[in-house]
């Protein structure tokens, strides 16, 4: 690692410089928005001529440009602003990229860029960059970007000239492809089924062969047989194992449907908590067919994914539902103010006072509760009753009901499919139980549901489904 220059005060001395910097890979759709390149030089050229081809609105900074720039300018290519930079000139920017050879000036643009938080990316500096420039090939749609991580650019180039060869003819594949898309949307119904369809269109040799040799007729053709030849299953993309429950997926729903009607019948003021996760929902539909108005809680802690948010907005809407939304005494800002971050510090003490708490206030109101936990959800739920008197922390009891408890998630998949169930966005984002963002990590498909909750740590619970030995709650 090159050791920061000591006359830069505007770079933190404990920053690095390049050599053990972790580069995320990113592709970003810069079209129409501000792009601000300082200096006109020839390292800014070849920045603004990456740029014009990304659709960018490029902004040049400089009292003199090349020609190339100048000519861009007169074609309206770029905007050129004749003089040195000033404190302001990033106030419309995504992007800024620092390319004078002025090491002062380049400071004064760093600093800027860093106290706006905006991307910066300096030519040859790599203690004033955010973000690097990889060496790009582009073959229509296909984009592939080779980086060293700014170890040797050069031979980041050679790599990419290496791979530009290997993929000739990818480009008009690609584009060929592109034409499917709305089609195979549209024709399988889960992620799964499509996922597989693509791959086996991608190992289709036949079918490349024919599109990179130019005969898209007959590349048309092949890919369409392999639609056409696709094995659908019934709407789930799980294996046809899997859908199979001990006693078939149509038993399992009428187990569930006759739970929720006799418990029904006894009750006058039932509730649905629902985090909007899938077997939430499958659940709330169950629970809707017998009584459309039931009361849906969710309890907003603070710290949902974004996604969660709008999703439930977009639920809540759709389903007109009779939502009510727990939320905590304390603010997020009172709260890390006085107690800090607990849900690094002490989760437990989290979930108690930011969504176990909050939920119990309603549930007091009520003599019948739904939820949708389920003995296949991992190792902590394995002995979950399908029904138990839960006492809260008020000393109330109200009978709670699992109407799932024996429900896969294979079930709950075809069920969703079947009744077209809405599913969160994150699923597709390799998460597979979805609670707070601090304490929620992808896991990719493993066995056990809840192992990206409270991830590196000992608990698996948030405290509002716990179940002790005897079949009571706590």
């Amino acid at each position: 690692m090159t050791a920061p220059n000591p006359t830069r005060t505007d770079v933190d001395p404990g920053r690095s410089t390049g050599g053990d910097v972790v580069w995320f890979p990113l592709m970003w759709d810069l079209t129409g928005r501000n792009v601000v390149v300082v200096g006109g030089g020839g390292a800014a050229e070849e920045k603004v001529n990456l740029l014009i081809a990304a659709r960018a609105d490029v902004t040049v900074v400089a009292t003199q440009v090349t020609d190339t720039i100048s000519d861009f300018a007169a074609k309206r290519l770029v905007k050129w602003v004749k003089r040195e930079f000033v404190s302001g000139d990033l106030s419309r920017a995504a992007l800024v990229i620092a390319a004078t050879d002025d090491d002062d000036a380049n400071s004064v643009v760093h600093a800027e860029a860093e106290s706006r938080g905006l991307p910066i990316n300096a030519v040859d500096d790599p203690a004033r960059c955010s973000v690097i420039f990889p060496a790009v090939h582009r073959d229509g749609p296909l984009v592939v970007a080779v980086s060293t991580s700014g170890a040797a650019p050069a031979v980041a180039v050679r790599l990419r000239d290496r791979i530009a060869k290997l993929t000739r003819g990818y480009g008009r594949w690609l584009e060929l492809l592109r034409g499917f898309r709305s089609q195979i949307g549209s024709r399988f119904a889960t992620f799964g089924e499509r996922r597989d369809v693509w791959y086996q269109i991608a190992d289709s040799a036949p079918a490349f062969d024919a599109a990179r040799s130019g005969d898209e007729q007959i590349a048309g053709r092949l890919v369409q047989d392999v639609i056409d030849g696709f094995p659908r299953s019934n709407g789930s993309s799980a294996s046809p194992v899997m859908l199979r429950s001990p006693t078939g997926a149509g038993d399992t729903v009428q187990r569930a449907e006759r739970r929720i009607g006799q418990a029904l019948e006894g009750a006058t003021a039932p509730v649905v908590t629902c985090s909007m996760q899938l077997g939430g929902l499958v659940l709330l539909d169950l629970v809707r067919r017998f009584n459309p108005d039931v009361r849906v809680v969710f309890v907003d802690t603070g710290y949902h994914f974004p996604e969660t948010l709008a999703f439930r907005n977009r639920v809540a809407v759709e389903w007109d539902l009779n939502l009510t939304i727990a939320t905590p005494e304390f603010s997020v800002a009172d709260h890390e103010s006085q107690l800090g971050l607990l849900y690094n510090s002490d989760p437990v003490r989290c979930c108690a006072l930011r969504k176990v708490g909050p939920t119990e206030s309603v549930l007091a109101e009520h003599d019948l509760w739904f939820a949708a936990v389920r003995r296949s959800q991992g190792a902590s739920r394995i002995d979950l009753p399908v029904s138990l008197d839960h006492r809260l922390s008020n000393g109330k009891t109200i009978h709670k009901l699992h109407p799932l408890a024996d429900w896969t998630w294979a079930d709950v998949e075809a069920y969703a499919d079947q009744h077209d169930i809405p599913r969160h966005p994150l699923y597709e984002k390799g998460y597979s139980s979805i609670g707070c963002a601090p304490c929620t990590t992808p896991t990719f498909g493993v066995a056990d549901e809840r192992t990206g909750r409270w991830d590196g740590t000992e608990m698996n619970e948030c405290g509002l489904h716990v179940v002790n030995d005897t079949g009571e709650a706590r």
